[in-house]
């Protein structure tokens, strides 16, 4: 099974999206092994960079909408609705970014995804044409899960376990949007370790310790108090371990003010601001000089073999 980590901050703005194409690119660089990226923020800037890697001049209004994660995510609600097991077709819907170095693919939100709402969707001849038109983004389908929340919140478990079954990929990175949704709730609950960008300002560091407790209450919710706390359990696992902060858009010289309450892990390598990296983000790349993404993504791979191996030294291609 993946390594399941999810990159989020509830203040906007830190760098979250970058931090993930960067990350997943480096540590599938280092590795030699196959990375996913899940986009989940419904302003789709992750998902809009990764198509521009995967074909230059696309954008997200090109794909069909069965080529997206918003398409995934209806189709569940109304198999389930049916009592039936989707069948989907990742190979339509999971893409490569093919002009960064690593093995990385992704799965795409769209905000122009159309659906037909289901009061409407069994009979034809009730549909609208304004229905057949009508653009709902992965905010819209979040509103809807939002209805039967104990439910549709072992939709994206189920999601992934079919991934796994048709792919082997070593790590999958969650895009978390600066909410708290169904969505963001689910990752809180699957994932296996979390990683948290942060700017070096008070405000920020106040955000951060807001963030990880209601990390923590989440799992208490569902997986201690909640009447099916083992069903939960089963589906999610154990709590999920923050492996680190990290300071992100550091400009010049300056000195980190983040103020936190707890001892909370963190990693040495500090991200620049530079406009090379966010250039190159908007045209689906990875920048030569990429503000010390590389340098922190072997830090993470350490702290990740600690964890999960007990020190054992993290696998590494030499040098070029």
């Amino acid at each position: 099974m993946a390594v399941k980590l999810f990159v989020g901050n509830y203040k906007g703005g830190v760098g979250k999206t970058t931090s993930s194409f960067y990350l997943a690119n480096e540590i599938s660089g280092l590795t030699e092994k196959k990375v996913l990226l899940i986009d989940l923020d419904p302003q789709c800037s992750l998902s809009e960079a990764c198509v521009r890697s995967y074909n230059d001049g696309m954008t997200l209004y090109d794909l069909d909408d069965m080529e997206t994660f918003n398409y995934v995510l209806d189709m569940m609600g109304r198999c389930n609705q049916l009592g039936l097991l989707p069948p989907f077709d990742f190979g339509k819907i999971i893409k490569p970014c093919k002009s960064i170095l690593g093995q990385v693919d992704f799965c795409p939100v769209s905000l122009y995804y159309k659906t037909v709402p289901a009061s409407t969707a069994r009979d034809a001849d009730m549909r609208r044409e304004e229905d057949l038109d009508a653009e709902i983004g992965l905010d819209g389908l979040t509103d809807q899960m939002q209805k039967d929340p104990d439910k549709t919140i072992l939709y994206l478990p189920q999601i992934v376990r079919m991934i796994e079954k048709e792919y082997d990929y070593e790590y999958i990175f969650f895009d978390c949007p600066p909410s708290n949704n169904i969505l963001t709730r689910s990752v809180f609950l699957l994932s296996d370790y979390y990683l948290i960008p942060y700017i070096g300002d008070y405000v920020s560091s106040e955000g951060v310790d807001h963030y990880i407790s209601t990390i923590s209450r989440i799992y208490r919710t569902y997986c201690i108090k909640h009447p099916d706390a083992y069903l939960y359990r089963l589906f999610f696992g154990e709590r999920p371990e923050l492996l680190g902060l990290f300071e992100c858009m550091r400009s010049g010289n300056r000195n980190s003010r983040a103020i936190f309450r707890e001892d909370y892990p963190r990693f040495h390598t500090v991200i620049k601001s530079l406009v090379a990296v966010a250039d190159s983000l908007g045209m689906g790349r990875t920048s030569y000089n990429d503000g010390g993404y590389a340098q922190l993504a072997i830090e993470i791979l350490e702290e990740l073999n600690k964890r999960r191996f007990g020190g054992t030294e993290p696998e590494l291609l030499p040098a070029p």
